[in-house]
């Protein structure tokens, strides 16, 4: 996935697509412009809402102003997902249930997860992976039951120092692809890589009957937590969604994920997610993106909730996932890893990844001289840091 690292959307391509997901019925505000359209419908399909548009359109939506083809839009992506959920649904059971019989019980994360638990049809939730939590200690024996059913193990950049997931796919017969994103800790920054442990979460798990006898998903409260976490991941990192690029938490499709959690979550739930965030440290995290869920879809977010996520407390390290730039994490992630030899070595594997690496992200290159590999790499990640400065999206 290659694209230009873009701006958010402007607020009113913000606006009025959260005025529709709120159910309000907002009339096409723009021309008829082929251009207009097409933005409109580029903010939706990186915001990842499409299906839900599509949603609203049908079930006495907003009136004729808005544009015939851009209603067509919402409703053929709509489609294209529904039909693609059958077949990945088909593949999940398969992968739940080869990996059952192998004696290892994955938990299923965020998307996937909330996709058969929280929404009213699957497909309404459009995801580009699933992605898979398993104990450190299984992560050879889930690699090899992969492999069996013909998945496919990426060549990444990620460092061996700390790894903690592996990203693998298949093609099926019908040659829809499928993605797996295996986790074998909750983060990739060692300072917070134990915040979410396997155990923990499957302490709490909950069946998930949609996807067969052998999904588990982590249970209401830490579902909202690692909702939020989440979404602060992104902030200040770039996310792709097919060619468009842009940086930025607040991607609507996240902010809806909260609004469907809160709504399903009773008071001793709610409860109960303020006093993990409370141990976890995730409570100015947890805060800003209930207020921004809450800005920008109408969330009802219960006052003593908000309350006692706004009293006073110790810094938290979290926090910094909504502050800090990208060289920021950079030096934290370096500065928590154990011991100059280690941190050395990660310094190599980040700034000199492996040859068949660098071959399979250059394909076209003239010049397979690997120097030549690593200058490009150099100066593409340059320009996309300078791109990426001051690139956020506007709070209204």
């Amino acid at each position: 996935m290659h694209g230009t690292v873009a701006q958010q959307p402007v607020s009113s391509d913000l606006s009025l697509i959260g005025a529709l997901l709120r159910g309000e019925e907002p009339e096409w505000p723009a021309t008829n412009d082929d251009r207009d359209v097409a933005r409109f419908l580029r903010a939706a399909r990186w915001h990842g809402v499409m299906p839900l548009l599509d949603a609203r359109f049908a079930a006495r939506g907003p009136g004729a102003t808005w544009p015939e083809a851009l209603r067509q839009a919402c409703h053929d992506d709509a489609l294209a997902g529904a039909m693609y959920e059958l077949a990945h649904r088909a593949e999940l059971l398969r992968v739940l249930s080869a990996l059952a019989a192998a004696g290892i019980e994955p938990l299923i994360l965020k998307g996937t997860a909330l996709a058969y638990s929280h929404y009213p049809s699957p497909a309404l939730r459009p995801r580009s992976d699933t992605d898979l939590l398993v104990p450190a200690e299984t992560a050879a024996e889930v690699a090899r039951v992969l492999q069996d059913l013909g998945y496919i193990r990426e060549v990444t950049a990620n460092s061996e120092v700390f790894s903690c997931e592996a990203n693998w796919h298949r093609t099926d017969e019908l040659g829809k692809s499928h993605h797996l994103d295996v986790h074998w800790r909750s983060s990739t920054r060692p300072s917070l890589a134990t915040t979410f442990t396997y155990g923990e979460l499957a302490a709490g798990a909950r069946h998930v009957p949609q996807l067969g006898p052998y999904a588990r998903a982590p249970g209401p409260a830490d579902a909202l937590l690692f909702a939020c976490a989440h979404r602060a991941k992104h902030v200040n990192t770039a996310y792709h969604a097919g060619d468009d690029v842009r940086v930025g938490g607040d991607r609507l499709i996240w902010l809806y994920d909260l609004h469907r959690l809160v709504l399903a979550m009773s008071p001793s739930e709610l409860e109960a997610f303020v006093e993990r965030a409370t141990i976890k440290r995730f409570r100015t995290v947890c805060r800003d993106a209930l207020e921004r869920a809450r800005e920008c879809l109408a969330t009802p977010i219960p006052a003593a909730v908000l309350i006692e996520l706004r009293r006073p407390h110790p810094a938290e390290p979290s926090a910094g996932m909504l502050t800090e730039r990208p060289a920021n994490e950079f030096l934290d992630f370096f500065l928590a890893l154990d011991g100059w030899p280690t941190r050395m070595k990660w310094l190599r594997e980040v700034f000199f990844p492996a040859a068949e690496y660098m071959q399979r992200k250059y394909p076209d290159a003239t010049h397979r001289w690997l120097p030549a590999l690593y200058l490009r790499r150099a100066l593409a990640g340059m320009r996309k840091a300078l791109k990426r400065d001051g690139a956020g999206l506007p709070r209204s």
